[in-house]
């Protein structure tokens, strides 16, 4: 009898696990890395799913492209090639019924319509605002840069009114009250919230403004930082340079390897190691070869059990670069331009050729034309993947 209540219980228990955990494990032809706890993979038949710590689909349905989450919402791409979103359960939520879609950023993505123009999405999939742009970029506090049919930049807020007239040839997206903009002579300035030129056009190369700061490069070659007037407060002293993150950033010597200075320019962590990421919750990822990495805290001890041997580590020194785990075919709009999707790991972005001035652009990320596509290839690789701009080799970069 007891034999028979077991084997019953055992059944019961068995009949409340979800479908999803009852799928096995395998070794998936690839996977990400994970976000909240889920990661993106792709199995041996090209399709495409996520996966919990556990290693088992938290769904079994696989999707024929997908992307990693932003906001709890991941876009999917079904058999008839119409994208929509899944939540973290890997349901459906938004059906598939757009030619390409965003992350969600700020509660909204970005959507094309059948027109080719591009309108905005809720969560629910409501239509907030109609296609009508001919190119536009996610929300980032409150704005989102667009172009008008003259495909000049400027920006709009989240009703879809312009507040910052279309003048510029491109425009990035705003971070900590100033966005990067491009001026007639080819070169960058910044512009605060209202429009008004905060830093005049002079900087070759930058990025974004991080915890008070960004990179710029100098004539000779090399990278420092500037601060919100556009003073240089960190000399150009390094041969590449990242964004700060919890008041460390990387940076690479002489010597070819990385290392972390701190906001007063003082190098902390000594460049020894053969790639770094940035620093999240006081630990940061750091390579001493192309595969074996560890953590490290802000003093540049090794963390005791958190490491691993990795074949899928990169090189920000090699003179080529991996290519794309995906690449879509080129898509072309009604007025010639072409727009090409690129995905390296779980991080993805468009690659756009522009016929009218025969240059590429790499999505907002970075906001610079290339003249050719291996140009554009390399930078979105190096920016989504590594982190950090990859300027070696790039002549084109940032004209």
């Amino acid at each position: 009898m007891k034999a028979i209540i077991k084997v019953m219980l055992a059944v019961f228990v068995l009949s409340m696990v979800p479908t999803a955990q009852v799928v096995a494990q395998k070794k998936w032809k690839f996977q990400g890395g994970f976000i909240d706890g889920i990661a993106l993979v792709k199995d041996d038949n090209g399709k495409w799913g996520f996966i919990d710590k556990t290693g088992y689909l938290v769904n079994p349905r696989m999707w024929n492209d997908a992307f990693g989450f932003s906001e709890g919402m991941a876009p999917v791409k079904d058999d008839n090639g119409k994208w929509g979103y899944v939540n973290k359960a890997g349901n459906l939520v938004i059906p598939c019924k757009w030619n390409s879609v965003s992350d969600f950023s700020e509660g909204m993505a970005r959507v094309e319509g059948d027109n080719g123009r591009y309108g905005y999405i809720d969560k629910t999939g409501k239509l907030l605002l109609p296609y009508k742009w001919k190119d536009a970029w996610y929300f980032s506090e409150g704005l989102a840069s667009f172009a008008n049919d003259n495909w000049k930049y400027g920006y709009m807020d989240k009703t879809g009114k312009q507040v910052i007239p279309c003048t510029w040839e491109y425009a990035d997206i705003f971070s900590e009250g100033m966005a990067r903009v491009r001026g007639d002579n080819g070169k960058y300035g910044f512009i605060n919230k209202t429009g008004k030129l905060v830093i005049p056009y002079k900087l070759k190369e930058t990025s974004r403004f991080s915890e008070g700061m960004t990179i710029v490069k100098d004539e000779n070659g090399k990278w420092g930082y500037i601060d919100k007037t556009g003073k240089l407060v960190i000399p150009c002293k390094w041969n590449s340079a990242c964004g700060f993150s919890e008041g460390m950033a990387r940076v690479r010597g002489d010597n070819g390897k990385y290392g972390f200075i701190n906001k007063t320019g003082k190098l902390v962590i000594p460049c020894k190691w053969y790639s770094l990421e940035d620093f999240s919750g006081g630990k940061a990822k750091a390579w001493d070869s192309s595969t074996t990495w560890s953590m490290i805290d802000k003093t540049g001890k090794i963390i005791s059990g958190e490491s691993e041997n990795s074949s899928t580590s990169i090189d920000p020194n090699s003179k080529s670069w991996p290519k794309p785990s995906y690449a879509s075919k080129w898509q072309t709009k009604a007025d010639g331009t072409k727009e090409m999707i690129v995905r390296f790991g779980d991080k993805q972005t468009t690659i756009t050729y522009r016929p009218s001035i025969k240059r590429y652009l790499v999505d907002c990320i970075l906001m610079a034309l290339y003249t050719n596509y291996n140009d554009a290839e390399a930078a979105a690789y190096f920016s989504l993947v590594h982190g950090k701009r990859r300027t070696s080799g790039l002549d084109s970069m940032f004209r």
